[in-house]
């Protein structure tokens, strides 16, 4: 599992997981905030299906497939601590999802074949793991 560092004097919050000023610790998922360092990503958490960071501009747009081809459920994740996103299953012409910090969902494989993040703002960053639930 990935272990990070909160670099800072000071408590941070990260997708709801404490770290107290100075704290290194085990997680059991990536994470995106600018004052955790990830310190190793070894072992890799073996139920993780995708995960990575995206820096978009206004109107920049990326596609996450879920590249899964059996019939479970996902956990869904995406970080976006300064909002400035636009959420979609599956295709754009679906209701938007318009979130500020966390976006947790859990699906079925059945609904969700990718997922489309859109920036609503210049300079976009988070970060998007997708799992398998046991």
């Amino acid at each position: 599992m990935p272990v990070y560092k909160n670099t800072t004097g000071v408590t941070q919050i990260a997708s709801g997981i404490t770290f107290a000023a100075n704290e290194q610790k085990e997680v059991e998922c990536y994470l995106y905030d600018k004052d955790l360092e990830l310190i190793t990503e070894s072992p890799y958490p073996a139920v993780i299906v995708k995960s990575g960071t995206f820096s978009l501009d206004t109107g920049e747009k990326e596609t996450v497939l879920t590249d899964v081809t059996e019939e479970c459920l996902l956990d869904i994740a995406i970080q976006a601590p300064d909002g400035g996103i636009k959420l979609y299953h599956n295709y754009e012409t679906n209701k938007a999802i318009i979130f500020e910090g966390v976006y947790t969902d859990q699906i079925s494989t059945k609904y969700l074949k990718r997922i489309i993040i859109e920036a609503t703002v210049d300079g976009v960053e988070g970060s998007y793991f997708i799992k398998k639930v046991r």
